[in-house]
């Protein structure tokens, strides 16, 4: 909006060569202009996030970002998780969620998770996970279970030392009740670096997998620590017994996904993957996929243009180093501006310059609800020479149909 400034001009009076004196110089006042009325606000275009391709999976105002999602369908409704900042263009991070029923609109959101009011995850709560599975804390059974991400940092996610809870309900739609007091998978940057860094992510972007429907569950994640390679880690739990007695665990216990002899030693270790599970009927293993950023891109935000799907076809390819007779990963597709365009759509044939912080839609369980086809949600952001100002409030998430079958 532009602002208008009354310049107050000041003369200075002199004598004549031999200075005497000097004369007090009044300034002149200024002439009032006509009222400009209320403050008419920030414009459209302030208030609205940009849309370059496909249409969001829903509306909100710049200034608040949706980003970070997790998403299940069970009996025909489809729950979307997601990251949210308390207040524009700041605050902290929540989880929200919003729901579909039959593919209609979906509805307003909620808040299923918001940061403590003191202890590890008091400032910021965020990339949720969650599936559902016959789970016990305190001697009471819940049907739900979220992994998320937490931290007291109320700077930055980068600098955030962050770790990663765990929470229960006994409906999707919450509330989700905390497990215990300190965190389920815990992280200390100073046992990293000899000078006791601790400038890093952390352990972050959690995703959860139960692989028996019951309570035997894969949780996935991200280890970015100094001195050490970031990668894709993971644990398996037995999450049988009450929870009030589960034992928390240092993130560099979780074992590194194998990623040797495939693209993804080139660079991409399957950092922020979100996974999901797949058996056919009467198959005595299963399949895995995984959804990830690439590299970073240079121009603000640093993050990654596009998202790549692959596939492991068994699950135990976790374990197993690359051999000559068997490729580990396979590429199995990629999420870019050409698949969030609009042919056609002058306005909205370009698609999103950064697409990051991709999920699949699974079932309640983490398993993929059809064997041809998988919706993954993907967040969305301008650039900043594109959208200077807000560039970083603009994230926004997206729904794109990938064929697998």
């Amino acid at each position: 909006m532009k602002k208008r400034f009354l310049f107050l001009i000041s003369a200075v009076c002199l004598s004549g060569a031999m200075l005497l004196g000097a004369a007090a110089c009044k300034e002149k006042e200024p002439t009032p202009g006509p009222d400009p009325g209320p403050d008419p606000g920030p414009s459209v275009e302030d208030t609205v996030k940009p849309v370059t391709g496909i249409d969001p999976l829903f509306v909100e105002p710049a200034g608040f970002n949706n980003e970070y999602a997790a998403a299940f369908e069970e009996e025909g409704t489809r729950y979307v998780y997601y990251t949210r900042n308390t207040e524009s263009k700041g605050g902290g991070d929540e989880i929200v969620l919003r729901t579909s029923v039959g593919g209609a609109a979906y509805g307003e959101q909620s808040v299923v998770l918001a940061p403590s009011e003191s202890g590890w995850d008091s400032k910021r709560v965020y990339s949720p996970s969650v599936i559902k599975g016959q789970f016990t804390y305190n001697e009471t059974s819940y049907s739900y279970l979220m992994a998320y991400v937490g931290t007291d940092n109320p700077y930055s996610r980068d600098n955030a030392n962050a770790q990663i809870g765990l929470a229960v309900a006994t409906a999707p739609t919450g509330p989700f009740v905390r497990v215990g007091t300190t965190a389920a998978v815990t992280y200390d940057a100073t046992q990293f670096s000899a000078n006791g860094m601790v400038s890093s992510k952390g352990a972050t972007e959690p995703s959860l997998v139960n692989f028996d429907k019951t309570n035997k569950v894969f949780l996935f994640f991200t280890l970015y620590a100094p001195n050490i390679a970031n990668a894709a880690r993971f644990l398996e739990l037995d999450l049988s017994g009450d929870l009030k007695d589960f034992a928390p665990v240092p993130a560099v216990y979780g074992s590194a996904v194998v990623t040797t002899g495939s693209e993804l030693q080139r660079g991409n270790a399957l950092l922020g993957a979100d996974w999901v599970y797949t058996r056919e009927e009467g198959e005595e293993y299963g399949a895995l996929y995984a959804i990830a950023d690439l590299a970073a891109e240079a121009i603000r935000p640093r993050l990654s243009a596009k998202e790549k799907v692959y596939y492991a076809a068994e699950y135990e390819a976790l374990y197993e180093m690359e051999t000559a007779e068997k490729q580990v990963w396979e590429d199995y597709g990629t999420v870019d501006f050409r698949n969030t365009s609009v042919i056609g759509d002058e306005a909205r044939g370009e698609g999103y310059a950064r697409l990051f912080g991709g999920c699949f839609v699974r079932d309640a369980y983490g398993w993929t609800i059809s064997a041809e086809t998988i919706d993954v949600i993907v967040t969305s952001s301008p650039t900043i020479d594109t959208r200077p100002d807000d560039y970083e409030y603009c994230r926004a998430l997206h729904c794109v149909t990938l064929t697998i079958g």
